[in-house]
């Protein structure tokens, strides 16, 4: 799992590199040891394996969610409307796509969230041994999967650094001496060092980072901000934060401390992905501060998680301290959980018949005609990174994947798709 020092697509993502790999590998194994005793359709045994993966992954999401929360438990109705409202958000917030932006984004957004959420949770005794091997593997994984989640990493925990220096009054000699297995300093120091080393091996031997956007003028990359609609929710946001973590800092609540700790890191996670996504969109002089500007890579989804993980806080705790308000909550949430899953169902349906309706292609497809085929899914209209069929205006490699997906699942040459 070592980073691969090469001028390729990106030369440090270890979940991208090795992640889909096991993720084939499996489902090969499963799908020709099913087909070997009965004859199966790829397309559907597919679906049912990435629908089985991806449905652990995000039992596992809400699962951290619902046991890091304070929910009163003498109020069942309430405990259990909470969990439903928070799995839909869930459900929302981390749709999927297909198995790269689940593998490459998804899965490494939560992990880093977990990361930085472990390590300022760290006491100041330290980390138990168990404790320590789960973060140091996390950190690696997390630091060399994404160049935008490495910078988060490395800025969160450089604040965090900061913070107890400040608290020893910026003596560098006290604070390295503290530096032992398990402490929040080795860990800190520790993920600082990963995120580095993967920020400059992006730097270096990457071919992204010497590639700008075409025809962009040198003013463009000032201009994004302005003109975005999500412009005065960043301005808020990073008045509202810092207002609040320079605030709470200064207050001493020690009945309340965990419960501050908690908001502080959400609030302090979303203004760091902020940052760093702004800064992304200044060198790169694209506008990724917009939703739908780069629905695949989605840059800011650590933030986002943190943004859901802080309201299901702040609605836990209203809650469990006063049970008055919980049967109010409870009918603000159905009605929530009902808009929300109104829209959830009405997506699910959309893509259920576009599934379908590929389908039946790749069932044409299997008959080993190698004439043009007529799929009626205006293909070029549909996102490279999410479209299910090449076409003649497609890049070579994209073409030939789906041609080794053909003659290895179906023994046939694929035709090409309009």
């Amino acid at each position: 799992m070592l980073p691969k020092f090469s001028g390729g697509w990106t030369p440090n993502r270890v979940l991208d590199n090795y992640g889909r790999s096991i993720f084939a590998s499996t489902f090969n194994f499963l799908f020709f040891a099913a087909n070997g005793v009965s004859k199966v359709s790829f397309f559907s045994f597919y679906k049912l394996f990435s629908a089985s993966v991806f449905a652990l992954f995000s039992t596992g999401v809400l699962a951290y969610f619902l046991r890091s929360l304070p929910v009163d438990p003498r109020n069942k109705v309430f405990s259990f409307v909470f969990s439903l409202i928070i799995a839909v958000c869930i459900f929302k917030l981390l749709p999927w796509r297909n198995q790269v932006h689940f593998i490459c984004y998804q899965l490494p957004a939560f992990s880093t969230f977990v990361l930085l959420g472990m390590t300022a949770g760290i006491k100041d005794n330290g980390a138990s041994i168990e404790k320590t091997s789960c973060l140091l593997l996390l950190s690696y994984v997390c630091s060399f999967s994404l160049e935008a989640f490495s910078a988060a990493i490395f800025i969160f925990n450089a604040m965090l650094l900061g913070l107890h220096l400040h608290k020893n009054g910026w003596q560098v000699p006290a604070v390295m001496s503290q530096v032992k297995i398990g402490s929040r300093s080795m860990i800190v120091l520790t993920n600082m060092l990963f995120s580095l080393l993967a920020l400059l091996i992006t730097i270096f031997f990457s071919e992204r980072a010497r590639v700008g956007v075409i025809g962009a003028g040198p003013s463009e990359g000032f201009t994004f901000g302005p003109a975005s609609k999500l412009a005065p929710v960043e301005l808020a946001l990073f008045l509202i934060g810092a207002s609040a973590i320079a605030l709470w800092r200064g207050r001493k609540m020690p009945e309340d401390a965990e419960h501050r700790s908690s908001v502080l890191f959400c609030i302090q996670t979303a203004l760091v992905v902020l940052a760093v996504t702004f800064l992304i969109s200044l060198k790169t002089r694209v506008n990724y501060l917009a939703i739908t500007e780069y629905p695949w890579g989605d840059l800011m989804l650590v933030g986002k998680i943190a943004v859901l993980y802080l309201f299901a806080l702040v609605v836990s705790r209203v809650a469990s301290e006063h049970r008055t308000v919980q049967p109010i909550l409870t009918l603000l949430l159905v009605v929530l959980f009902s808009k929300l899953q109104h829209g959830s169902f009405q997506e699910i349906e959309k893509g259920n018949a576009f599934s379908r309706q590929v389908e039946v292609v790749y069932a044409r497809a299997m008959l080993g005609d190698n004439a043009t085929v007529k799929t009626g899914l205006q293909l070029d209209a549909i996102p490279m990174q999410v479209r299910p069929l090449p076409t003649a205006s497609s890049p070579e490699w994209f073409i030939k994947g789906y041609e080794t997906v053909f003659k290895k699942y179906y023994g046939v040459k694929s035709p090409m798709f309009e």
